[in-house]
Formats: structure tokens, C-alpha cells, sequence
């Protein structure tokens, strides 16, 4: 299908066009080449060939692993091979399909976010026991919450299914397994861990007498800080945020803000640790020697170790200096973390923030040469304003499309079983409004599962369509079918005009009978369709005998709905589409 050009005579070409093309009635008239029969791919029915009565069900396995044993390689009676699968699963098999949750389902996506929020409060609240943080019920409440979360996500997680190079598996005994291998051993560890020191709590509490428990208490709750290892887990709730991200500008945003967050942490942790190796000096440590320091609230002693933090990376200054041998080793260390963060961390950021620049610069930039050929051509201020701010609506809109034409490289390495998948799932929605595919996918079977992934790959295209574009004129021979995926499109028909849906297609006519355009099809703004080009729908379903079969039945019910119509256009009734 080609767009056309906006034309002068567009309009004197519509009142013709509609007055050759219908009678007083409003039927087509003969001279337009309009025949109710089905296309010569549909006359005949093709000999359908037998396959096996087990293979509907392997629909489902597309999307999911097939369980070891679960289907048989035969040779059938005509010589041929086919692959059988178990017709109907067992109700112990539905059972624990059902407990297991989609690693990227939208369950698991909320429950990943809550486990962000609990790594985070680990990050920021464990350190913070060096300044021997008050037992208060807001910090007792809040232990207990994320005590009983992290044993909650360990249950989650026993029940999540995974992927294996590639394939998804929602088992129950595999997704036991492959957590047994993987995060089992580590997340037990820290839960025992956890249990152990709310343990030790509680025994010490009831011996206040022996002071030197007390002690050992003290010490065994600085293995809370074990807990900041769960940090680990923030890589995979991270790639979750990224597929919510959809163009350049957000993902840059995020990864910015991510780069300040790690910046604020890892500062955060250093001027807690330097806290600690100041207190564990004792009457030597810079915590002893600067006066009044001891005696200061958390919140204080907080601020100053934050500032010497920042101190460490030339931002600021601070006149706390070592006094120890363990104090000026650790300084070493951050030395050391200082020289990283500057060659990686704030080299990020400023690639960051000069990609956002850009991208500002780019839009400012455009919109400064409008501005500047408004005024010198002195277009009034309403106009000008007019303008500027729908080109502001059509700029994002044409960013948008940018988007969803870019060439992937990376999508060249799918298989082609895959590709197919991924192509039907683009235009699930669209397909999913022709009666004919509602037909092939209630049958739910493999074959034809596969001959809709072909449709969607081959014969199923993308089109852009700007402001006033012309689609297809009144006459013009139908060669295919049209969706409305997005913008604003209008049918004239006579002299009558209407606002086309996102819920029919417009001249399916022609994917099952010769068709010639009985309107005009223009696009108000910038919009985007989705067209099926009828040789390559043809050539895809004949290649198929069940597919075929379906469609030389599917025509013939479509013409005979078609005679019974007292007027014809380019859009069925929606009675007809649903």
C-alpha cells in the first residue's frame, strides 16, 4: 500500500469518485469491479492431510518448557513424522503450574520493587547501628517488618519460575531446584543470621546482670552489617526498571539518578564505617580526642562523618584528622575508593548529563529556528503561539515514532520460532480484531499458531502516515486491508465523514474478495497503521492445508454476509467485527 501526496483536487476527486461508484441506492455499480466471489486462492479447497489429534495442546509450549518424557517422537502410517503431546495435563500438573509466578509477570514486578525498598532500608539503616541508635518502637517495628519480609522472599522466590537459556520454565520441581543452586544457600544464611541475633536479644535482655553478655551481645550485632550483601540483589530488581523504560531520555533520567543514589550510599557507608574505626580506637580514636564529640547526638555525630565522606572527595573540607594506625589504614582505603569514583562514577554522570544536553540542545535548537522564521516572515503572536505548541505535540509524537521504528540489531540473533513469537505479539492486538484469526486461535493449535506467527512476520507491515496524508482514494483498486493503531484517521464516504476506531479494519474486503475502495481514507494527524497486504496473506495461508481450509470456508461466509448488506463501504459494521 502507498501513501499518497496531499492534492489539490482531492475534494473534486471525492464527489466523483463516490457518484461513478454507487447508484441511487446506494449499491455498487457494476462498472466498479466489485465481485462478490471469494479470491481465486479461495475457490478450492486444498486435500487436507491427517495430523496428529494430540498436538493441540503444544500450543502452551511455546511459552513455556515441555516436561522431560512429556512428548514422543512417531512415525505415522503415510511415512511421515509428527510430534505428539499429552492431550490434556494432570490436575497435580495444573496445580503446581498454577503456584508459580512469571519471573517477569506482574506479580513478581511488584514484589521485586518491594524487595528494592527492603535492600535499601538495609543499606541505610544497619550501617547506622555504629552510632548505638536508640531501641525505639520505630526501629523495633520496622526490624521486625524486614525480618519477616526477607522470609517471605525466600518463599516468593522458591516459587518463581526462571529462564534456561532462554526457555522459560514454570515447573514447581525445577524452580525448587534451580533456587536450591543459585540464591538458596545465600538468602538461609542471612534469614539464620537474622534469627540467631533477635535470639541473642532476647536471651540478653532477660541476663542484664552479666555484663560481659551484654558485651558479647554488642559485638554479635554488628553482624547486622552482614545483611548489606543482599545489596547483590538490587542487579536484578534494576533490570526490571529498565523494561519499564521505553525512549532514550527516561533511560538516561534513571541512569542518572541511579549514578547519584550509588554516589549518596557508598558516601553514606564510608562515613558510618569511619565512625566505627573512630569508636573502636577507643581513647585514641578521633572520636575520643576531638572533645564533646561522645557526648553529641546521633544525628550530629552523623553530619560531621557524612561531611568528612564528601571531605574525601575533594567536595568540602573537614578538620577531622587520623589518630591511629587502624584509622590512617582505613583512610588508605578511601583514598583509594575516592580515585575509583572519580574515573568511573563521575565520569558517568557527566556522560549522562551531556546525553540529556543533547538531547535538549537538539529540540531547543528547532524549535529557536521556528521561532526565528515566525518573526521574520511577522507572523501574529495567537499564530505564532498556535503553532509553536502543536509542533511541541507533533515533536514528541515524531520521537515516539522514532522509537517504534528503530532497527534492533540485537533481534537479528532470535530464532526464527522466536522472531515469529514476537511478531504475533506486536500485532496481537490488531489480528486479534479479524474474525478469521479469533477462528484459527480458539482451535488453539501449534500448526496454525505457527502459520500466524508467518502472517505477522511477512505479510503484516508497519506504516506512518503524516497529517493530511492520503491512504487510498475512492476507486482505487484494494490491495490491503488497514488498522488504526494510533492518531486520528477519517473515512468520507459521499458526503458523509467519519472518525475511524481503533477497533475495526478498514477494506478487510479485499483479504477475501476483489475490492475497489467505495471512500476516501485521509489521515487528520500523524498516525500509525498497520496494514495486511492480500498477495502475501494469500500466498502465507495457502501454503497450509488447515489453514487454507478455514479460509476457503471463512470467505465464503464473509461474501454471503456481504449480499445481505443494503450498503456497502470500505468498514464493516461493528455487529459484524465483534
Amino acid at each position: 500500500m502507498s501513501i499518497e501526496g496531499n492534492s489539490p483536487s482531492i475534494m473534486e476527486r471525492r464527489e466523483v469518485s463516490i457518484t461513478t461508484l454507487l447508484d441511487s441506492k446506494g449499491r455498487a455499480q457494476a462498472g466498479t469491479d466489485i465481485t462478490l466471489a471469494p479470491l481465486a486462492c479461495w475457490k478450492h479447497k486444498k486435500k487436507e492431510h491427517s495430523v496428529s489429534n494430540n498436538r493441540a495442546v503444544s500450543v502452551d509450549a511455546l511459552m513455556s518448557s515441555v516436561p522431560a518424557g512429556a512428548g514422543s517422537f512417531t512415525k505415522r502410517a503415510d511415512g511421515a513424522s509428527s510430534i505428539d503431546l499429552p492431550v490434556r495435563e494432570t490436575g497435580e500438573s495444573k496445580c503446581t503450574k498454577s503456584w508459580v509466578l512469571h519471573p517477569g509477570g506482574i506479580r513478581r514486578t511488584i514484589w521485586n520493587m518491594a524487595v528494592a525498598l527492603g535492600v535499601l532500608h538495609d543499606l541505610i539503616f544497619v550501617p547506622m547501628y555504629v552510632f548505638n541508635l536508640p531501641s525505639t518502637p520505630f526501629f523495633k517495628i520496622m526490624e521486625w517488618i524486614t525480618q519477616i519480609f526477607w522470609n517471605c522472599d525466600m518463599l516468593v522466590s522458591l516459587f518463581t519460575g526462571y529462564y534456561d537459556e532462554g526457555v522459560l520454565v514454570l515447573e514447581l520441581r525445577k524452580a525448587f531446584l534451580h533456587y536450591a543452586k543459585t540464591w538458596m544457600c545465600f538468602d538461609l544464611c542471612l534469614i539464620t543470621m537474622d534469627w540467631a541475633i533477635v535470639w541473642l536479644d532476647t536471651l540478653g535482655s532477660e541476663q542484664e546482670d552479666f555484663i560481659q553478655w551484654s558485651r558479647t551481645i554488642s559485638m554479635l550485632r554488628f553482624l547486622r552489617l552482614i545483611r548489606m550483601l543482599r545489596w547483590v540483589k538490587l542487579r536484578r530488581v534494576n533490570e526490571v526498571f529498565q523494561e519499564l523504560l521505553h525512549t532514550q531520555a527516561a533511560s538516561l533520567y534513571y541512569s542518572l539518578i541511579g549514578s547519584i543514589a550509588r554516589l549518596l550510599i557508598l558516601n553514606h557507608l564510608v562515613a558510618c564505617c569511619w565512625y566505627a574505626v573512630g569508636d573502636l580506637g577507643g581513647a585514641t580514636g578521633w572520636v575520643a580526642t576531638n572533645s564533646g564529640m561522645a557526648s553529641e547526638g546521633v544525628f550530629h555525630k552523623y553530619l560531621v562523618c557524612m561531611n568528612w565522606a564528601f571531605a574525601q572527595l575533594s567536595v568540602g573540607s573537614s578538620e577531622l584528622t587520623p589518630s591511629n594506625t587502624l584509622e590512617f589504614a582505613f583512610c588508605v582505603i578511601v583514598a583509594f575508593r575516592s580515585l575509583l569514583t572519580y574515573s568511573t562514577l563521575i565520569s558517568t554522570m557527566t556522560s549522562l548529563l551531556s546525553g540529556l544536553s543533547k538531547i535538549k540542545e537538539d529540540e531547543t535548537s528547532e524549535f529557536r529556528m521556528l521561532r526565528s522564521y515566525l518573526v521574520h516572515h511577522d507572523i501574529g503572536k495567537e499564530l505564532q503561539q498556535k503553532v509553536t505548541r502543536f509542533l511541541q505535540h507533533q515533536y514528541g509524537l515524531r520521537q515516539q515514532a522514532k522509537s517504534a521504528d528503530a532497527q534492533v540489531p540485537l533481534l537479528q540473533m532470535l530464532s526464527v520460532r522466536l522472531q515469529g513469537e514476537l511478531s504475533f505479539a506486536k500485532y496481537r492486538k490488531a489480528l486479534g480484531r479479524l474474525a478469521f484469526v479469533d477462528e484459527l486461535l480458539v482451535m488453539n493449535d501449534l500448526v496454525l499458531m505457527q502459520v500466524l506467527h508467518k502472517l505477522a512476520t511477512k505479510a503484516v507491515r508497519d506504516v506512518a502516515a503524516a497529517g493530511k496524508d492520503v491512504i487510498f482514494l475512492a476507486g482505487d483498486t484494494a490491495t490491503a486491508a488497514v488498522f488504526k493503531v494510533s492518531g486520528e484517521v477519517t473515512y468520507f464516504f459521499g458526503h458523509e465523514k467519519s472518525a475511524v476506531s481503533n477497533s475495526t479494519w478498514i477494506a478487510e474486503h479485499c483479504l477475501w474478495t476483489p475490492w475497489v475502495h467505495l471512500g476516501d481514507l485521509v489521515s487528520e494527524d500523524f498516525s500509525r497503521l498497520v496494514v495486511i497486504h492480500v498477495q502475501e496473506f494469500c500466498n502465507i495461508l495457502s501454503e497450509n492445508t488447515r489453514a487454507h481450509s478455514a479460509a476457503v470456508i471463512h470467505a465464503r461466509d464473509f461474501i454471503s454476509a456481504m449480499r445481505s448488506r443494503p450498503q456497502w463501504t470500505d468498514i464493516l459494521p461493528q455487529k459484524d467485527i465483534c
